[in-house]
């Protein structure tokens, strides 16, 4: 690249203020200037460029030229150099853009200890993180993690703390805020890990609770003055009745509130109401004539009452 008469360009060149250059930036003319050559060019001097020099300047060779005044400023007439884009000084993932040190695109640089969002506050889009330190957040100590898109503006945020016992456990919170104007940020939750669960080991299940398939049968009766109880794990029926109440004295069989499914194994009978002082001469009984049917004694009209037992 060079000025059109075949001098070489340099920012640092001393020249008369009235005079006007006209610069070939073309690499190799026609061919238009290279990207690395218009990079070199101050952004205001890229739109001067045009295909052909002035008229009645250097010949009729098509290519592509530059006409700027000597009068620029040094550095800022045909080359942008590095002090003109660093004016302003910046960093890169923290790390300042000046040569000094390599800039790692791997690590998410901390953005220090960032104030919680409340209400429906925004925070930036793509991946932060952030320090709690008594700024807002569940506990006073740990590390944030937030999270927004790039078009839709939902957010969320991770919250690990850190415990104040070395090599102890502490919690982790979540929290979120949907994509629509105004809508404020929901309440932190907290995850809960094994470590905030006890669980029972399987041996610990097996001690406590029956097997899925195993459970007992339920109980089943019929609560009346005449009724029975089924034990619903073991098939053992329980009877009771009362009878001879019409009846006068003498020996009868009578239907048991339920018939034992395998067998009656035995039953008593006795008065079913006090009796006078030294009446000991009464002869209530009560047998089992077979699974379903029992055989009462009643004396002086009064009622007997049965209690059998079978399966």
């Amino acid at each position: 690249m060079s000025i059109v008469d075949g001098s070489p360009v340099s920012p640092d060149a001393v020249m008369s203020p009235s005079l006007a250059v006209v610069v070939d930036v073309a690499d190799t003319p026609p061919t238009p200037p290279s990207s690395a050559v218009l990079a070199l060019l101050a952004p205001a001097l890229r739109s001067s460029l045009f295909a052909s020099p002035p008229s009645g300047c250097c010949g009729s060779s098509p290519s592509w030229f530059l006409v700027r005044s000597w009068s620029q400023p040094k550095g800022d007439w045909l080359f942008q150099t590095p002090e003109a884009v660093l004016a302003t000084a910046r960093k890169i993932n923290g790390v300042p853009f000046d040569g000094s040190a390599d800039i790692g695109v791997n690590t998410l640089v901390s953005r220090g200890r960032v104030t919680a969002l409340s209400g429906n506050n925004k925070g930036s889009r793509g991946i932060q993180m952030y320090e709690a330190y008594g700024n807002g957040y569940p506990i006073l100590y740990g590390n944030v993690i937030h999270l927004r898109g790039a078009s839709a503006g939902g957010e969320g945020e991770l919250f690990m703390g850190w415990s104040g016992i070395s090599g102890a456990h502490d919690p982790l919170y979540i929290r979120n805020r949907r994509d629509v104007t105004g809508a404020e940020w929901s309440a932190w939750a907290q995850v809960y890990t094994s470590n905030d669960i006890k669980a029972y080991t399987e041996a610990e299940l097996d001690r406590r609770y029956q097997p899925k398939g195993a459970y007992g049968k339920p109980n089943a009766a019929k609560l009346d003055l005449s009724g029975w109880w089924k034990c619903g794990d073991t098939g053992l029926i329980l009877q009771w009745a009362r009878y001879g109440k019409d009846k006068g004295e003498g020996t009868y069989d009578f239907p048991l509130p339920m018939k034992f499914p395998k067998a009656g194994l035995f039953c008593i009978g006795y008065v079913g109401s006090a009796i006078n002082f030294r009446a000991d001469y009464q002869s209530q009984s009560a047998h089992l004539v077979d699974n379903a049917t029992v055989r009462v004694t009643v004396d002086n009209s009064l009622e007997t009452v049965v209690l059998a037992i079978g399966f």
